[in-house]
């Protein structure tokens, strides 16, 4: 508006120039008007360009930071409110809760909660316990029998044979080496079953804790968005009670007001179901959220990126199944082999004591089609194992290169939004308000300004979720560290 007010002022002034420097008859009325019209013009130019724009500057500046403050504490009350209320349809161990139940947690924090406590992780454990017990029953060699009894008896004879007691055992001895091979498989099965299932919680719960922090950011960005509505609202009210505009640009603002609320209800819900799920996995009775972080904070990842998956315990655990069927399969052909079996018992003959007797067996199969078909089962065990492997190694290698470039796309348009994209939206959505307040455009260039801000803004946000999403992907195939 530079323009048009220095054209007004300085036409006027020039003017009065004339009056201001006439000599002829009448002047001495006619150039004191004159002066006090131009001094008046100039004093009037120099409020409006200088003065009144500084003051305004100032008296906003301090304004917006008041309500930024208001708009900070009023989200912490709301929702501490809102779970106070939820806590009245909760179980009595969660209406025990301190009243500050929103606690907030870090990334790392809570992956170590959830590898701790969650059932999964605790079930894991378990088993690798239950298969080191199990080893011991690779020592079963055959069952103990005792017996007594008597022979030889009848017709009045006191000659018969009597077995005061026998004892009788089987020995099973050539398999025990492979039947402690399989547990030994069994146990470094389990234990890798330990390691992925902690990798899976890891992405998990990562995941959750990202979903927390993109939804309460988009929540506040919506905070921020109906704050710039209201007082639009405001500003279109005054133009309107003061005939400046029309109506229409009235209940425009009105309306817009209103679906900007509808949307960040919405986003609030969002927020709050994304709570829940980050607590399911952390499962305790406190409440927690994502730690408010900067972004910059959550981009400074070094990710060990490589060509392919060399070792992960997913494949691990495939080519530990291969391992085992391996060893069952050796199992399986050493049913082949005989078993032993032992016999000492003490006898009576004529009721005469100290006779005694004993037996050494050996005991072989003399049909091989059952074995045989136990035997070629676990052949095949082996070949499916190994077909599982090769199909996983390739399923692992092809997802891997998939989410590295999505990984990349990601992480490149999130740093375009963070550089270049986001400071312009700001600057325009505060160069929009500030010239609709100053009445240089309308109500309808006012909105595109907004509209068009806003949704880079949220456009950033998206980029920023999708990028998290892919790089928790990503370390579930790699590690990574902070720089």
């Amino acid at each position: 508006r530079l323009r048009p007010i220095l054209l007004t002022a300085v036409a006027a002034m020039l003017g009065f120039l004339p009056m201001a420097i006439s000599g002829s008859a009448g002047a001495e009325v006619q150039r004191p008007l004159a002066t006090v019209v131009i001094g008046g013009l100039f004093s009037a130019t120099l409020l409006t360009l200088v003065v009144v724009p500084i003051l305004y500057a100032l008296v906003e500046a301090r304004t917006e930071r008041k309500r930024k403050r208001k708009l900070n504490s009023g989200l912490t009350l709301t929702l501490v409110l809102l779970f106070g209320l939820g806590m009245l349809f909760t179980p009595a161990t969660t209406q025990a809760q301190q009243a500050d139940t929103l606690q907030p947690v870090t990334l790392e924090q809570a992956v170590k909660m959830a590898q701790k406590r969650f059932p999964a992780m605790n079930a894991a454990r378990l088993e690798v316990e239950n298969q080191k017990a199990l080893k011991k029953t690779a020592w079963d060699i055959g069952n103990t029998e005792v017996s007594t009894g008597a022979e030889e008896l009848g017709n009045n004879t006191t000659d018969g044979i009597t077995n005061v007691i026998s004892v009788r055992q089987e020995f099973d001895i050539l398999s025990v080496n492979a039947k402690n091979k399989v547990a030994d498989q069994k146990i470094s099965l389990s234990e890798t079953a330990l390691q992925l299932t902690g990798k899976e919680i890891t992405r998990e719960v990562s995941k959750a804790w990202g979903a927390v922090y993109v939804t309460r950011q988009r929540y506040l960005l919506y905070a921020e968005l109906d704050t710039l509505m209201k007082d639009f609202a405001r500003a279109a009210k005054l133009r309107f009670e003061t005939e400046a505009t029309s109506k229409l640009e009235y209940l425009s603002a009105q309306n817009r007001i209103k679906q900007v609320e509808a949307q960040k209800a919405k986003a609030y819900r969002d927020y709050l179901i994304a709570l829940r799920q980050l607590n399911l996995w952390l499962v305790s009775d406190t409440l927690f959220t994502a730690q408010n972080v900067p972004p910059q904070k959550l981009e400074d990842v070094s990710l060990l990126l490589q060509d392919s998956v060399k070792s992960h315990p997913l494949l691990q655990f495939y080519n530990q199944k291969l391992l085992l069927a391996n060893e069952q399969y050796r199992l399986a052909k050493t049913q082949y082999l005989p078993k032993f079996s032992l016999l000492y018992g003490s006898q009576k003959i004529g009721g005469q004591p100290g006779f005694y007797k004993y037996e050494i067996g050996l005991s072989i199969p003399l049909v091989f089609a059952a074995q045989s078909g136990r035997t070629k089962s676990a052949n095949i065990g082996r070949s499916i194992a190994r077909e599982n492997l090769l199909r996983k190694t390739m399923e692992v290698q092809t997802q891997y290169r998939s989410l590295l470039e999505e990984y990349k796309k990601w992480l490149t348009t999130w740093r375009y939004y963070r550089s270049e994209a986001l400071p312009v939206a700001r600057e325009q959505r505060a160069g929009a308000m500030l010239a609709y307040r100053q009445g240089a455009i309308g109500y309808v260039a006012f909105l595109q300004n907004v509209r068009d801000a806003m949704q880079l803004e949220f456009n950033a946000q998206e980029a920023f979720a999708s990028y998290l999403n892919a790089r928790f992907n990503l370390e579930y195939f790699i590690q990574s560290s902070k720089q």
